[in-house]
């Protein structure tokens, strides 16, 4: 019988391509698959039988029964394999597939009949069989993975250097002296098998005239040098000459290293992705230790919900489909599969080492814990010990979800062995949200006894004993208060309150009041502060601020003007200022100013220029004043990456984890990457300069900065990655050397952004790039004209091209073609 009926689908498809009578239509779905429909009457008239019919028009649309296709996890070719697809046409995964693949059963449901994955029941895990090339697309998430698995999402490895760079020059002349001052910050690293190797240093050299006598200096510094890896998958490493400190206490630079387990760790917020498959219309909530975190109606169908934010990373998240009265669906995310942020994550880190920066060259060891989140606190530990000083503290961190507060409070105990007094530090922080209030507090206090190790360190190298804590020595703390209201929608107002006070003087207070108005085409804004000491009436002084910033368009480019009048100190100072952008590139602006403190008057008037290239970043400065003062600077700043045989120029810094993206395409186009927007170069080659670790990457080409010619598959690729990987982000694209632009015409029915034109063997010839415009190139017109083609209108009826021919040598810039919707089809 299965001969028959194969033998039957020849003949048919046979006649049905050759008839051009015959109801036969093409066009692509959301999954680039094909969507046939057959007129089963026409069918029927050849002979042949209702059932054979059925069986016929069912097998072309999926599969049913046993069929050898290949299979591909996660967009890796795995092998051929025969895979049962039943009579429904659902691909059946058996646990012996997903051992063979190192895939974890015991994260899946398994239906114990039929002895396949329960693929509705589970978040994250996609069967998609593709018609076009016989293959069957497995999509799962990584954490169903074993550790040494070969089909995960996450992208690992690569090679690759960098040099970053930060060269600035500055000129200062005078009637009297000539100053000169070139300075430069670098940093060189390579990434290997994501072991990362780093260095950064500084060059700076000065040369001054004054009164005819020169002087000349050059220093060059080391900031750091050090290796970094993640160990184990677990530990996150990093040793040579670097800074250590945690957030209880620091010690400056070292020669040592450095452990932590944020590895894997996200950052922002414990989130999920929360898919799934409704039956109607339903509500989809998510539980968490029987607390209802997140909710949100859906229609039937295929539902997912990225970045579900989490109440707790320690307690697997509960997935209830209410789809009608009574009528539910359940099943659970594990907590492995969560994303797991570095604020609410248990974790600890350690540092050790020789401190390098100090005449005593101690060593020093420091710590700190904290534990897993309980609700909505987190304790804290820390340690900090040196040959002559012993520190430690208890703390205790809050994310009050409920009340949008969130903050910390540490109280700390530190002593140097010489004099052996116990100092104490307590340390606050508090921020809440009410309604439209935003308030916060802060307190940093500490005893007289009290000193961190760079103080204590100061004392025993400058003080003697006896010196070190005279009887009149006071406490020392400083505290700030305040907050902002958003009294309306254009209206801001915010007030802020601080005190200071020092060991051996007297205490320093502030008291500032701001606000800002965002009227229609303007925004100006105010402040106010008064400081005084406590018993010195001379330091008591206002101080004021006013701003007017004014947005305009000239030429289709942005700008604003800016104008200020402030007092400080007695001196009070007005000006305006100009800044325009000239092309998506080039900024240019520039200001004068007048100032005046008691009788000395001075205008100063200034230049600046800001140009962004593909390959650098640069910027000219240009002041000079009434006293014939002349200031000049530059600027030029980027990186040089070398990865795979290539070397790209870029404007970016480069960071730990990086890629390269490849648009195969001689142009300059606009790349959207989780650092913001980025430029290719000609050769269609861009730096990516950071990677978010525990995240997913979005990479999205701007179509519309695409040159004249040029297409693109799929502008969007998402990737993720684990520390130190260099990854390659390849577009599949392709250019044309002449593009047209049709305008389809029908009196019923409107074609809108994004919809694609289709032949008979669902080829995809162009697609729309404005509401009833098509750009299709010199290839595919003359397809186009041969008939057959397909394109779905806004309605979701199927039209037709009825084979028009398109004169290609027409210069016109636009070309009208009919298209013809049949309604009852």
């Amino acid at each position: 019988m299965c001969n028959a009926i194969c033998y039957t689908w020849r003949i048919t498809t046979t006649i049905l391509l050759t008839l051009s009578s015959f109801n036969v239509l093409a066009a692509t779905n959301n999954n680039n698959e094909v969507s046939v429909k057959f007129d089963d009457n026409i069918l029927h008239s050849f002979g042949i039988d209702k059932k054979t019919i059925n069986q016929i028009i069912a097998q072309s649309t999926k599969p049913l029964g046993v069929n050898t296709v290949g299979l591909s996890i996660n967009g890796k070719y795995a092998e051929t394999l025969d895979i049962d697809f039943g009579q429904t046409g659902n691909a059946c995964i058996t646990q012996d597939i997903l051992v063979r693949y190192n895939i974890k059963p015991a994260l899946l449901l398994i239906n114990e009949s039929s002895g396949c994955v329960e693929e509705k029941s589970v978040s994250q895990f996609e069967t998609v069989f593709k018609r076009n090339n016989n293959a069957l697309h497995l999509n799962i998430a990584d954490y169903f993975f074993d550790k040494n698995a070969g089909y995960k999402k996450v992208y690992s490895g690569g090679t690759g250097a960098f040099l970053n760079y930060d060269i600035y020059g500055n000129k200062t002349d005078s009637a009297s002296s000539n100053h000169q001052n070139i300075s430069s910050l670098m940093s060189f690293g390579i990434n290997t098998h994501n072991v990362m190797m780093r260095t950064n240093f500084s060059w700076n050299k000065n040369i001054s005239k004054y009164q005819g006598e020169h002087s000349s200096h050059s220093s060059i510094s080391l900031s750091s040098s050090y290796l970094e890896a993640d160990v184990i998958g677990r530990y996150h490493l990093r040793t040579g000459y670097i800074g250590v400190g945690n957030t209880m206490f620091g010690a400056g630079q070292v020669l040592g290293l450095t452990m932590d387990n944020h590895t894997g760790l996200a950052e922002g917020d414990t989130t999920v992705t929360v898919s799934g498959v409704a039956s109607g219309f339903a509500q989809v909530e998510v539980f968490q230790q029987n607390r209802l975190i997140f909710s949100r109606p859906t229609a039937a169908g295929n539902f997912s919900f990225v970045d579900v934010p989490l109440h707790t990373a320690f307690s697997d998240a509960e997935v209830v489909i209410k789809v009608a009265e009574g009528v539910s669906q359940r099943f659970t995310i594990p907590k492995a599969a969560f994303s797991v942020s570095e604020s609410m994550s248990s974790r600890y880190s350690f540092f050790a080492g020789q401190q390098a920066n100090t005449v005593a060259g101690d060593w020093v060891i420091g710590m700190e814990y904290r534990f897993p989140f309980y609700y909505y606190a987190q304790p804290i530990s820390g340690l900090l010990v040196t040959p002559h000083y012993l520190a430690t503290g208890l703390g205790l961190g809050f994310n009050w979800i409920p009340y949008n507060s969130r903050g910390e409070v540490s109280y700390t105990l530190a002593k140097q062995d010489q004099n052996g007094n116990l100092g104490a530090k307590v340390n606050v922080m508090l921020s809440t949200q009410l309604v439209n209030l935003n308030p916060y507090f802060s307190l940093d206090w500490q005893n007289r006894h009290y000193r961190d190790l760079g103080s204590s360190q100061y004392d025993r190298l400058y003080f003697s004993q006896n010196d070190r804590y005279p009887d009149h020595y006071n406490m020392h703390y400083t505290a700030s208060m305040g907050g902002s209201f958003n009294a309306t929608e254009r209206l801001s107002l915010g007030l802020a309150l601080s005190r200071n006070t020092t060991y051996d003087a007297g205490s320093s207070n502030g008291l500032s009041l701001f606000s800002s108005w965002s009227g229609d085409g303007y925004a100006l804004s105010q402040s106010i502060s008064y400081n005084w000491c406590n018993n010195d009436r001379l330091s008591r002084e206002w101080s004021w601020f006013t701003n007017l910033n004014i947005p305009f368009n000239l030429g289709g480019r942005k700008g604003s003007s800016s104008s200020y009048l402030n007092n400080v100190q007695g001196q009070t100072r007005i000006g305006t200022s100009f800044s325009q952008t000239f092309t998506d590139n080039l900024q240019l602006s520039a200001g004068i100013e007048r100032s005046a403190i008691n009788s000395n008057n001075e205008a100063r008037h200034f230049i600046r220029a800001s140009w962004l290239t593909p390959y650098n970043n640069t910027s000219w400065y240009y002041s000079g004043n009434s006293r014939n003062n002349r200031n000049y600077s530059a600027n030029l700043s980027g990186s040089l990456v070398a990865a795979k045989i290539r070397l790209v120029f870029s404007s970016e810094r480069v960071r730990d984890t990086f890629a390269i993206a490849d648009t195969a395409m001689k142009g300059y186009v606009t790349l959207l990457a989780p650092t913001g927007r980025t430029i290719t170069n000609y050769d269609g080659l861009a730096v990516i300069p950071q990677l978010h670790i525990g995240n997913s990457n979005v990479i999205t080409i701007d179509t519309k900065s695409m040159p004249d010619g040029a297409w693109v598959k799929n502008s969007r690729k998402d990737i993720s990655v684990t520390r130190g990987a260099v990854a390659d982000v390849n577009f599949d694209t392709g250019q044309s050397e002449r593009l047209h632009l049709l305008q389809l015409k029908n009196d019923k029915h409107n074609f809108p952004l994004g919809t694609t034109v289709v032949n008979d063997h669902a080829e995809v010839l162009g697609r729309t790039i404005d509401k009833n415009i098509l750009m299709i190139d010199e290839d595919n017109i003359n397809k186009l004209s041969m008939g057959h083609a397909i394109v779905e209108s806004n309605e979701n009826n199927r039209c037709y091209f009825n084979g028009e021919t398109v004169d290609s040598s027409v210069k016109s810039d636009l070309i009208e073609i009919n298209v013809y919707c049949d309604e009852k089809e």
